[in-house]
């Protein structure tokens, strides 16, 4: 009996959808414009997502580390492996893009093949000396292959962060103010700084820049995330219209 009247109820309730289908159909798009007018309000975070109770030992522990040796996963790695990058244009065009990050807000410091820290000693007063090689410009291909000899057999300590010998791979490292690597700044700085400055470098060289760091690497997949939202949404409601209109059309058959 119970389910005779369930039945019932709900051939009352499809024949009133059906009666009054095209009002529905009209307060449902009304309703979905009225939802895309609010895409501005959505708010992406930045940061992951915390599981565990800020006062569990973990978290207590994590935020211990982070106050004394501060963020991590702020830096930024860009690195070229192609002989021509040792072409006078090209090297000194690669050190300017590397010195062109250090006066942005967003960037701490950057530590790149111009500029890297020279230890030496200081026998008289046993000591050592920390001083900076700068190299603002090559004025010859000689030069460049002369540092190239002096950076690859004397700075050992530098493989791996500004070069790789066997490789002869270039790198220059960017690391970020860690005060802007869990909010928009880092996006911004990312899609509107970083990413241009590279692409026009590698169209002026005809270079390959690659590109690594965690900062780049949650930029890229937050934007990846949007886009997809985005494409779900308007599919979602082109296949619920289109749903919606061959249903009328077959129930307006029989």
């Amino acid at each position: 009996m119970s389910k005779l009247k369930n039945s019932i109820g709900w051939e009352k309730f499809a024949r009133l959808i059906l009666r009054n289908r095209i009002l529905l159909l009209i307060l449902v798009l009304v309703n979905t414009i009225f939802l895309s007018t609010q895409w501005k309000n959505i708010r992406f975070s930045y940061s992951e997502a915390n599981l565990m109770p800020k006062d569990h030992p973990f978290n207590v522990a994590y935020d211990n580390f982070v106050d004394v040796f501060g963020e991590e996963g702020n830096l930024l790695i860009i690195a070229v492996n192609d002989s021509l990058l040792f072409d006078k244009t090209n090297f000194n065009a690669w050190i300017k893009l590397s010195d062109s990050f250090k006066s942005k807000k967003e960037v701490n410091n950057v530590l790149h093949v111009g500029n890297f820290p020279i230890i030496s000693k200081n026998k008289l007063n046993k000591e050592f000396i920390i001083d900076s090689l700068i190299n603002e410009s090559f004025t010859s291909n000689k030069k460049i292959a002369e540092f190239k000899t002096l950076l690859f057999n004397d700075f050992p300590f530098y493989e791996n962060i500004l070069f790789n010998k066997k490789t002869e791979t270039i790198q220059t490292a960017i690391y970020l103010d860690k005060k802007v690597i869990n909010n928009i700044e880092r996006i911004d700085f990312v899609n509107n700084v970083f990413i241009p400055s590279i692409k026009e470098f590698e169209k002026q060289s005809n270079l390959n820049v690659r590109v690594s760091g965690m900062p780049y690497i949650r930029t890229m997949n937050a934007q990846n995330i949007m886009d997809e939202i985005g494409k779900f949404v308007i599919i979602a409601i082109v296949l619920l219209f289109a749903y919606s209109f061959s249903f009328l059309g077959h129930s307006e058959l029989h």
